[in-house]
């Protein structure tokens, strides 16, 4: 068994069709790859559904449960696959037809850990999928150190990539409970890798509905406090693997490290941005700079933005978040805004 298409299912009856459909679309052979569905106490038809569409596919299952959250049911997918490599789906997403077999194909043959592929939003539930072209280009294959020496990943979320199986195991990697649990987990997966590529490939459709993008601005405020909140506990989770490296068992040399820590540095910098924009609480944000103060993630050490050049504004906010007096006093006068919005 070559590939295992993990797929967590809560209330998506109006897409996993769409979804499975396209998995059965990729010109793998039935022996060669398996499609696991945990259905995590859904409320809606989404099991029935699938049961159904399963129906005489020995390579398909679905497996129920009571609702444990996202991290729990990745979690189980991961102890069911069987998989050589494990590839991780959500049931609104799609894929791209007869893409995923060469993408398997270049994995396979050239023996890695770790395989990326481009991934593009849609707000389209049956977007024109025309496979891209097969014709690669000469891929550099580097260990995840190595690459990020280089190069910082393209994207941090789970449908972008295949991963050994193996990698979970062998360095106890699993799913954290938090919201953007995807960044230090994908991290880790990379660094954990010897051997890994990235394909100019593009195979996975990532669909967000018009409704979710439509927004009110009282919820655009609340949503993006649930952003920062979410960075917040994510930082501290991938803080600690920029501290503690051996203790999940990956060896970081310095300049991947300091990979690491720009990435921490740039999401820190835009999470406390988020918080003077939308936050009316001061204690809350003050709390905040001082775990980061007393983890040693504050003041903040790279220079924003990471790549090119600051713009004036930048610059200038470079300096005013890095200065805790300065901080101090705009965390006052935003939160007292916010408050009258």
């Amino acid at each position: 068994m070559h590939l295992s298409i993990l797929i967590p299912v809560y209330n998506a009856e109006k897409h996993i069709i769409n979804c499975l459909e396209s998995v059965s679309k990729q010109g793998i052979s039935e022996e060669n790859y398996e499609v696991i569905l945990v259905n995590d106490g859904s409320t809606d038809g989404s099991g029935e559904i699938i049961e159904d569409f399963i129906a005489g596919k020995p390579n398909m299952v679905l497996e129920n449960q009571k609702n444990q959250g996202n991290a729990a049911t990745r979690n189980r997918l991961f102890d069911l696959a069987k998989g050589e490599y494990v590839y991780c789906l959500d049931a609104d997403d799609y894929l791209v037809p007869n893409t995923l077999s060469g993408i398997l194909y270049f994995a396979l043959s050239n023996h890695l850990d770790f395989i990326g592929f481009e991934s593009r939003e849609t707000s389209i539930s049956n977007e024109d999928r025309i496979p891209s072209k097969l014709d690669l280009p000469e891929i550099k294959i580097a260990s995840g150190a190595s690459f990020l020496r280089e190069n910082t990943l393209p994207k941090v979320e789970v449908w972008w990539y295949f991963a050994k199986r193996e990698l979970l195991r062998d360095f106890a990697i699993k799913m954290d409970d938090l919201i953007m649990a995807d960044v230090s987990f994908t991290y880790k997966l990379v660094l954990a890798s010897q051997r890994m590529a990235i394909l100019p490939i593009h195979a996975h459709w990532y669909f967000q509905s018009p409704v979710s993008i439509m927004r009110t601005s009282d919820n655009i405020a609340a949503h993006k406090l649930r952003l920062a909140d979410a960075t917040y506990a994510m930082l501290l989770g991938f803080n600690d693997l920029i501290q503690n490296p051996n203790k999940y068992h990956l060896m970081v040399d310095s300049t991947a490290m300091g990979d690491l820590v720009q990435k921490r540095d740039y999401y820190a910098f835009f999470m406390i941005l988020k918080y003077l924009r939308f936050e009316k609480d001061r204690d809350k944000i003050i709390n905040v700079v001082n775990t980061f103060e007393q983890r040693k993630m504050y003041p903040i050490k790279s220079t924003i933005p990471i790549h090119g050049s600051p713009s004036l504004v930048v610059k200038i906010m470079n300096v005013c978040l890095n200065k805790k007096w300065i901080l101090s006093l705009l965390i006052t006068l935003a939160s007292r805004m916010n408050k009258k919005k």
